[in-house]
């Protein structure tokens, strides 16, 4: 039976990708730039162009379409295509009828939204990492840390839209600092590229004599209660690089991140009987250094009497929550034949 296809748009902070996908291929791409916070709104005609562009590259009409999909970097309430939270990205959503606007400027596609990270797990079940397995969570390690949850072959929902989606907000610290969420000690205060220079002054402030040789310091006069972190412009790339080359500050750093993420992995893998858990994000481009202590960590802490949990770095990259929109039509049961 012929794979049905889609029109995708994968809407990210600085740029957005749309594409026409089938099942387990992107046919063909366009990334229009874009800013969040300015809404999405004034970006519904660059959309449409880009939409007709990648069609006839493929040589197809919208007829031929199953449906189109957005994953967006919000919380979207499952089958209704209505946005509960959108944390300063995109602020209009929940005031534009997007379903409305893609029946009548896409030739009466039928559209369905739903959170990116979501999207890029169905991606990842369907043609990546998590193939073949129907118990599956998947974090994003970035700017913060995205997490997704499918039992039993379906995403995990709820009422508020919030089930499974929360996987960075895990307490691994009870004594940590408070996250932007409102809680204390998340995964994501110890190891996200926003809390990251929090970290580093933390250690710094604790371990001077590594703090006055490291690369990453622009001086080790730092406190971890300083409100002008004076580092070099720091993120997960930097850090890996300057513990491989044996910077001490930085390897605590790395070391202090990668078992956050380990106990992280182990809380969702616990919730929701994972089978499989795929970490994906911008941070796995070091996945040499993380995979292997996160899977030991895994196999030795997560109950999981019936075996071994699978650790996988994520397959599709950028390509991820594109390939989720086949899958994401069928489940909403949306779509034309």
């Amino acid at each position: 039976m012929k794979s049905p296809l889609a029109l995708a748009f994968d809407l990210g902070g600085s740029h957005t990708d749309c594409a026409l996908v089938n099942a387990e291929r992107v046919l063909a791409t366009r990334t229009l730039p874009c800013d969040a916070r300015a809404g999405l709104a004034p970006l519904l005609p660059d959309f449409a162009d880009a939409a007709r562009t990648v069609c006839a590259e493929a040589g197809v009409n919208f007829k031929e379409l199953a449906g189109c999909v957005m994953g967006l970097p919000c919380v979207v309430e499952p089958g209704t295509n209505r946005v509960r939270k959108t944390f300063g990205k995109y602020d209009d959503t929940a005031t534009l009828d997007l379903a409305g606007w893609c029946r009548a400027t896409l030739d009466g596609l039928p559209l369905a939204t739903e959170n990116d990270a979501r999207l890029a797990l169905l991606g990842e079940w369907s043609c990546g990492a998590a193939r073949g397995f129907d118990d599956a969570v998947m974090l994003t390690l970035g700017t913060g840390i995205g997490g997704a949850a499918m039992m039993g072959g379906r995403l995990v929902t709820s009422k508020h839209a919030l089930a499974g989606a929360n996987g960075g907000h895990f307490t691994v610290n009870m004594h940590g600092r408070r996250c932007i969420c409102g809680n204390i000690g998340c995964a994501e205060t110890e190891a996200a590229t926003w809390s990251l220079p929090l970290v580093i002054a933390d250690f710094a402030a604790r371990r001077p004599e590594l703090a006055q040789t490291s690369t990453l310091l622009l001086d080790a006069t730092t406190t971890p209660d300083s409100t002008d972190v004076r580092l070099r412009k720091i993120d997960f790339r930097r850090v890996f690089a300057a513990a491989r080359a044996g910077d001490g500050l930085a390897v605590a750093v790395r070391d202090h991140c990668v078992r956050a993420w380990a106990f992280c992995a182990v809380s969702n893998a616990q919730a929701y009987d994972a089978e499989v858990i795929v970490l994906g994000g911008g941070v796995m481009q070091s996945a040499q250094d993380i995979l292997p202590p996160v899977e030991a960590h895994v196999h030795l802490h997560a109950f999981s009497p019936w075996g071994k949990i699978a650790v996988r770095a994520a397959a599709l990259g950028n390509h991820a929550a594109l390939l989720g929109a086949v899958p994401l039509l069928r489940s909403v049961g949306i779509g034309r034949e």
